[in-house]
């Protein structure tokens, strides 16, 4: 769970919000992931934080995802 309280947090949220309303709209389209991990990446990149465990396991399995593509 990502803290709120933690600005760098609290907007990864967002942007994980946005990625997965992204995702109902274009049904689920590959380009869409893509897209987002380049997003998300830049985003952590950008914002360090003490990010809990699942940020790491999510970030890992874009990569998995996009490498396959």
């Amino acid at each position: 769970m990502l803290e709120r309280q933690d600005a760098a947090q609290s907007g990864l949220q967002l942007l994980l919000n946005e990625f997965r309303r992204s995702l109902l709209q274009t049904s689920g389209q590959a380009a869409t992931t893509v897209l987002y991990h380049g997003k998300i990446k830049s985003y952590l990149l950008q914002h360090p934080s003490n990010y809990p465990d699942s940020v790491a396991a999510l970030s890992s399995l874009l990569d998995h995802f996009v490498a396959a593509q």
